[in-house]
């Protein structure tokens, strides 16, 4: 949904499950697992958490409002012409995101989803990372034994076959988006 903090436009994530009743302790735990990495990953090219509002049917996240979308939506509009997409912007944009999988990763944090759909577009044409739902830190070195979730069209190899996420997972369904 489409909010306002103070003067700003921001975009407000509604959590909640289709039923419209209490959020299970999973959800509520990914819910707050992604608001407390997107302030220790604090960085220009991942998305701003501004807070949340606490509610047993709908955890709310405050966050940074992409008014042009996803990668997704921008390439899916300009499939037909794909020439409309200037080189320079999508070397451009390719640059803001490597940039923030570095920082994810300098940070030991593995973000097991990325896609099109969690690669935003802001205002200058700046892209940032999104969607730290699934995303996991690591412990001591390792990556926790936490497999699953992702989408599985940009899943790693090692991942579909019941492995856990590493950083080269990250990387490599980077290079497939």
């Amino acid at each position: 949904y489409l909010g306002r903090k103070g003067n700003t436009k921001v975009a407000v994530k509604a959590n909640k499950n289709d039923e419209e009743t209490e959020l299970d302790e999973k959800q509520i735990r990914d819910i707050e697992n992604e608001i407390l990495l997107l302030n220790y990953l604090q960085d220009p090219s991942v998305v701003t958490c501004y807070g949340y509002i606490p509610d047993p049917i709908r955890l709310t996240v405050i966050m940074e409002l992409a008014p042009y979308g996803c990668l997704w939506d921008i390439v899916e509009d300009n499939k037909a012409y794909p020439m409309l997409l200037p080189f320079a912007l999508i070397i451009a944009w390719l640059v803001d995101l490597i940039e923030g999988l570095k920082h994810i990763h300098s940070k030991k944090v593995v973000h097991k989803d990325i896609k099109a759909e969690n690669m935003l577009v802001f205002m200058g044409l700046k892209a940032k990372i999104s969607d730290f739902g699934l995303s996991k830190k690591c412990i001591v070195g390792k990556m926790s034994s936490v497999v699953g979730g992702g989408t599985w069209a940009f899943m790693a190899p090692e991942r579909r076959n019941g492995k856990s996420a590493v950083y080269k997972s990250d990387v490599f369904s980077f290079a497939i988006t």
